[in-house]
């Protein structure tokens, strides 16, 4: 099963590939994430639209949906035997937990960042344990409240239960134990006596928040996570300053020039660093001063240089200063090797030509040979 952005889950049986995907169709917006229970009998799909379904795979149809209260469901686990308790969170940071047999929920955490990624840790003895993820770089483990992993009989309660009509999904003996949500339900609120403290944490590096280009075409100033700002030479790709506790907006605004530079190079932060990338033939369009671009000149005049071929040179010129007395050994390895080849060449040919000459010069015996030739072996043979 796999979820797709124009909210259609779509099913294929690896025991029939020739046949067309099966969709099932209930979410309005994109499904983010699919879990099949182990048996292939039950999914659970989470959508941008902030909306749990539990589907019947034999049948195609929903069971039931949970409107989670998030703005977009981005990740969600749930043990794949069981098919039970499921963990979710998305845009806000919260993290909920619900019991899709007992109706039971409750907030498990609150991150300061959107969640991205939930994985539940079952060890043998021990009570599940939640690995969250979040956009702030650290990955959080949350013990989870034992009740919510209880699946009691469920009660009559107004809004919540009803008895099971002879057409409801609910009447298949393997949904009979799951809960019936009523349309609308929310997790319980996120207060600070509900929620769990970390058992571990892991903290990664600052990574960049958000960067700009500034006008010259070399400098990029970068906001990290812990609120610093970095100010890079992308020419020469080094540091030029570090801000602690610094106002982004206004060093931006204080760092601008009133300069117009063709854009040369395209920076982006998808992992969390700037990385930096050069295309042809923008890369040759960035032709500046010298000394706007942070190089050296000793010439008196102003000196312009291709910001591209300059960064080319820089990135190689330390791989070529480490590597240069293996570059000459290899170079005077291949003009032996060619002279070599050359002079046997010549000799090969040399002897190809004087082969021919003997031969040329060869007397022909038999009618065919002349009797000047004929009169020159006769002299040979009186002087011998």
């Amino acid at each position: 099963a796999c979820g797709c952005s124009d909210g259609v889950v779509r099913l294929w049986d690896p025991r029939e590939p020739s046949q067309r995907a099966r969709d099932l169709r209930g979410h309005s917006d994109n499904v983010r994430r699919v879990a099949m229970s182990s048996d292939g009998r039950m999914c659970l799909t989470g959508g941008a639209d902030g909306v749990l379904k539990l589907w019947d795979i034999g049948n195609r149809r929903c069971v039931t949906s949970i409107i989670t209260g998030e703005e977009s469901v981005w990740s969600f686990d749930i043990d794949r035997d069981a098919f039970s308790v499921v963990f979710a969170g998305g845009r806000s940071g919260k993290v909920s937990a619900i019991n899709l047999k007992s109706g039971q929920s409750g907030a498990v955490c609150s991150q300061t960042t959107s969640v991205t990624s939930i994985l539940l840790s079952r060890q043998h003895g021990a009570h599940p344990s939640v690995w969250v993820a979040s956009l702030g770089g650290s990955v959080d483990r949350f013990s989870s409240a034992p009740r919510l992993l209880e699946s009691p009989a469920r009660s009559a309660t107004p809004g919540t239960s009803a008895p099971a009509s002879p057409n409801s999904p609910f009447t298949a003996p393997h949904l009979r134990e799951y809960h019936r949500f009523s349309g609308i339900h929310l997790p319980a609120p996120a207060d600070s006596t509900s929620l769990h403290a970390p058992s571990l944490s892991i903290r990664s590096h600052p990574h960049v928040v958000k960067y700009t280009i500034l006008s010259d075409k070399v400098t990029v100033l970068a906001l990290y996570s812990n609120g610093d700002i970095h100010v890079w030479n992308i020419l020469t790709c080094s540091l030029k300053e570090s801000i602690v506790d610094g106002d982004y907006d206004e060093e931006v605004k204080r760092r601008e020039k009133c300069i117009a530079i063709p854009s040369w190079f395209s920076v982006d932060a998808q992992l969390g660093r700037l990385r930096v990338t050069l295309s042809s033939p923008s890369a040759r369009k960035g032709v500046m001063l010298a000394d706007n671009a942070g190089l050296s000149s000793n010439s008196r005049t102003e000196t312009r240089v291709n910001a591209g071929v300059a960064m080319m040179r820089l990135l190689f010129e330390s791989f070529l200063k480490r590597n240069e007395k293996e570059l000459a050994r290899v170079s005077r390895s291949r003009s032996d090797d060619g002279d070599s080849e050359q002079s046997a060449d010549h000799v090969e040919q040399t002897n190809e030509e004087v082969v021919d000459t003997q031969v040329e010069n060869e007397p022909r015996n038999g009618k065919n040979a002349s009797p000047s030739s004929a009169q020159s072996t006769s002299d040979m043979e009186a002087d011998v």
